[in-house]
C-alpha cells in the first residue's frame, strides 16, 4: 500500500502542470520505486523584494512593574519600579528562485528534467529592546539594567531595526 501511494504521489508530480496549477512549486521531495525517480532542488538566488520604510516604523511598548533592591547603587533604595521595553515586529518580501532537476534511472533512460521555479516569501523579523542598554540599574552585586522611560526603550528598539534595515540595503533585488 505504501508503494502504491508513493506511486501516486510522483506520477501526480511528474504529470505536466495545467494552466491552473502554474503556481504549484515543489520545495523537497524523494522517491524511489522500481525506477528510481528522484528530485532534487537547489536554491539559486534569494534576494529582498520589498523592506519597509524607516519612516515606517511602529514600535508597541510593554511595561512591568519590578522590585529592585539597591536602585543605581543606593543601598537604602529599594522599591516597585516600572521597568520599560519596546518591540517592533518587521515584515518584509523574499524572492527565491530554485532549480528542481527529476531524475529517472529507469531501462527506458532520458534526460533530467530541470526547470527553474521563483516564489516570494514573506518573512517577519522581531526587535526587542536590550536591557542591557538601560539607562539604570539595580542590585549592586549582579547589575540588572532596565528602561525607566517609554521613549528610551523605544529609542533602543528603533535603533537596532534601523540598523539591520540599512544593512539590507545590499541584497534587494534588481528590479
Amino acid at each position: 500500500m505504501k508503494k502504491l501511494a508513493t506511486f501516486l504521489a510522483l506520477c501526480a508530480i511528474l504529470t505536466p502542470l495545467s494552466a491552473e496549477d502554474k503556481n504549484i512549486s515543489i520545495v523537497s521531495a524523494n522517491g524511489n520505486i522500481d525506477g528510481k525517480v528522484t528530485i532534487h532542488t537547489e536554491q539559486l538566488e534569494e534576494c529582498i523584494v520589498s523592506l519597509p520604510s524607516i519612516g515606517s516604523l511602529s514600535p508597541v511598548v510593554s511595561t512591568e512593574s519590578k522590585f529592585m533592591k539597591e536602585i543605581n547603587g543606593d543601598a537604602d533604595k529599594n522599591e516597585f519600579t516600572k521597568c520599560f521595553s519596546a518591540t517592533i515586529e518587521l515584515t518584509y518580501m523574499t524572492r527565491q528562485k530554485e532549480l528542481i532537476v527529476i531524475s529517472s534511472n529507469t531501462i527506458q533512460g532520458g534526460a533530467p528534467q530541470k526547470e527553474i521555479v521563483s516564489k516570494k516569501i514573506p518573512l517577519t523579523k522581531t526587535f526587542v529592546s536590550n536591557p542591557a542598554n538601560g539607562d539604570a540599574f539595580a542590585n549592586k552585586s549582579s547589575s540588572e539594567y532596565y528602561f525607566t522611560t517609554a521613549q528610551k526603550a523605544i529609542d533602543d528598539v528603533t535603533a537596532q531595526a534601523i540598523a539591520w534595515l540599512k544593512s539590507q540595503q545590499s541584497i534587494v533585488c534588481d528590479k
